[in-house]
């Protein structure tokens, strides 16, 4: 909690800078933020828990094929069948005669398969538009200047935002304030747009040192994320329609509830805050890695599957390495923590495995006309 602390005390003086008081508390990972931050400063500021997701705000910008086409080359297919990609990527649920697995296939053959619905896509596009801007108008939080909150990144919900809600046709602008951002934002948004307490602008393939932090960002959205489930869209009338799916993650809700208990004002540098999650992260305590054990999330909508922090359902510990995003958490747990050449060769086994992989997606569009169409079902 001294991070979030000390990421609220900045966010207050950042919106005081630039004379802002309508502060957007975006996603699920907002929700703890704006605990503490109203704990502080309710009084000061409107305060708003904006609920929505890449998804629900990503699916009402698509406004031609270009867009469609983006979604595709712009993001993994590499675990989804075609079905899949229509209706978590695109928001289109289609009863399809014959479905293809994507993992084998280029993405220009992929956006071929996609094509005779892009009508369709367009279409569902405009209705979910229709009703997140009702969503926008019912929170009330299009009506002055206002920030932005998240842990960051690319700033894409922030982006998708300035799109959606034609606040620079209004004359207001939208700040961003993030605990950290990848180079990847300056794509998608101005530099005098966003602000990063942590980390600005982290180059991951440069910035080496930084790895700990770049490498575990799916364990860092846990921790911040409440354990609700994640809008999927909204309906007419601009209530959130959450994921079916999801289920509420009593052990993130825990951690939330100690550390706004236990908030306090102690000041800690940034460099400290650095070296605090860094310490976490590399040299965790046996307990804290089994308390995130066999915890799942859900990126179906980037492609990924179900990805998990450290994993221990497999039978081959192997396996369990491969499909843990906590590297270091999952060698604590496992029973051949203290056998360094073990983990050297499952380091250079998983570069080999993905390499493995791009050379098996090249065998089977060289030979397709020869073996059986495996990838059609």
């Amino acid at each position: 909690h001294p991070i979030l602390s000390g990421f609220v005390e900045w966010i207050h003086d950042r919106l005081e800078e630039n004379q802002i008081r309508n502060v957007l508390f975006v996603s699920r990972e907002g929700v703890l933020i704006k605990k503490f931050f109203d704990k502080k400063y309710k009084d000061k500021f409107n305060s708003i828990h904006l609920e929505v997701s890449r998804r629900s705000t990503t699916v009402p910008n698509i406004r031609n094929e270009s867009d469609i086409k983006k979604l595709i080359y712009n993001k993994s297919t590499r675990f989804m069948m075609l079905d899949e990609m229509l209706l978590y990527r695109f928001g289109l649920k289609v009863a399809l005669a014959k479905n293809y697995n994507l993992a084998f296939l280029k993405k220009e053959e992929c956006f071929e398969l996609v094509k005779p619905y892009i009508n369709d896509i367009l279409n569902n596009a405009e209705i979910e538009r229709s009703n997140f801007t009702n969503y926008l108008k019912k929170t009330n939080s299009l009506n002055s200047n206002c920030a932005v909150i998240d842990l960051g990144y690319n700033g894409s919900i922030q982006s998708q935002l300035k799109l959606l809600s034609h606040y620079e046709d209004l004359g207001m602008t939208i700040k961003g304030f993030y605990l950290a951002t990848f180079i990847g934002i300056t794509k998608n948004l101005n530099k005098n747009e966003y602000d990063s307490f942590l980390f600005r602008e982290i180059d991951k393939d440069k910035e080496l040192n930084l790895s700990f932090f770049t490498s575990n960002t799916v364990l860092l959205e846990y921790i911040f994320s409440s354990g609700s489930s994640s809008v999927e869209k909204y309906d007419i009338k601009g209530n959130a329609v959450y994921y079916e799916h999801e289920r509420k993650v009593e052990k993130r809700d825990s951690i939330h509830q100690y550390a706004v208990t236990y908030q306090n004002d102690a000041y800690f540098s940034r460099l400290e805050l650095i070296k605090m999650m860094q310490d976490f992260i590399l040299n965790p305590h046996g307990d804290v890695c089994y308390f995130f054990s066999n915890i799942d999330i859900d990126d179906r909508f980037g492609g990924n599957a179900t990805r998990y922090i450290i994993c221990q359902k497999r039978s081959i510990f192997m396996l369990n390495y491969l499909q843990s995003e906590w590297k270091v958490g999952y060698k604590k747990t496992s029973i051949f923590r203290n056998f360094d050449y073990i983990w050297a060769l499952l380091e250079k086994y998983e570069e080999l495995d993905y390499r493995f992989f791009f050379y098996r997606k090249k065998f089977y569009r060289k030979f397709d006309k020869l073996l059986p169409k495996s990838f059609l079902y």
